[in-house]
Formats: structure tokens, sequence, C-alpha cells
């Protein structure tokens, strides 16, 4: 059946709009609707429901960043900010080629999702412009 995950506004002007931003806390999913009801009493309440829509995972990289230089064994930070993401995150060394992206190292396998990793590029990782 139908779940509430939370009230957008416990009450509001009936002017036909209100804007609200979903919370971090709501998990990605594409089974959400809205419903209004109004507040009338008397003979019962009416309310309408919303199409379902999608509330996307997000995550975006921000470290290392296009033009950085990283040396091995010295100490560098990923950097990161998500949207919608509830589970630890994995982190991995990525290599583009004109085909396909290969995995070069994995740099955790799992990490709680608060936006920071410290780690070492491994010696011997192959000198490239194309991380």
């Amino acid at each position: 059946g139908d779940q509430r995950v939370m009230t957008i506004a416990a009450s509001t002007p009936d002017d036909g709009r209100h804007t609200w931003t979903v919370p971090l806390s709501v998990q990605a999913s594409d089974r959400y609707f809205v419903r209004i009801t109004s507040l009338a009493s008397g003979n019962g309440r009416i309310f309408g429901d919303s199409p379902k829509f999608e509330v996307l995972a997000e995550i975006q990289v921000s470290r290392p960043a296009a033009g950085d230089t990283l040396y091995p064994v010295e100490a560098q930070e990923v950097r990161w900010s998500s949207v919608g993401v509830t589970t630890d995150v994995e982190i991995v060394l990525m290599r583009n080629t004109l085909l396909f992206d290969t995995t070069v190292a994995t740099i955790t396998p799992g990490t709680a999702d608060d936006g920071a990793f410290a780690w070492a590029l491994p010696e011997g990782t192959e000198r490239a412009g194309n991380y």
C-alpha cells in the first residue's frame, strides 16, 4: 500500500502552487507521488494524487578535478557530494580509452558516503592523461 514519507506542507494557500526541496534523506525511487488534501471539515476531505515521479540519486566528484596532476605515493583526497545515496560508496580509479572505460584499481571497496576519502596513487601507476 501507499506509505506517507513526509508532510511537505501542513497548510498552504490554495493558489495552485507550492515550492519545496526534496530533502537529502529521501531515498532514490521511482514510486513517489504527491497527495494534496483539502482541509475542509464536514462531508469529508477531498484529495488528489500526482502521477508517480522519480527521485534520483546522484554523486558528483569534485576532486580530483580536470587538469589535476597526481603523483604516486603522495597523499590525495577524493571529494564528492551526493543526493539520495543512503549506502556506503565504492571508489575506483578509472582510465578512459577511445572505446570504453577500464578499472585500474579499487581505491576502496566501501567507505561512508561522507564526501571525502584520503588515499595515495599506487606506486608504479602508469603515467597518462586519461584517468
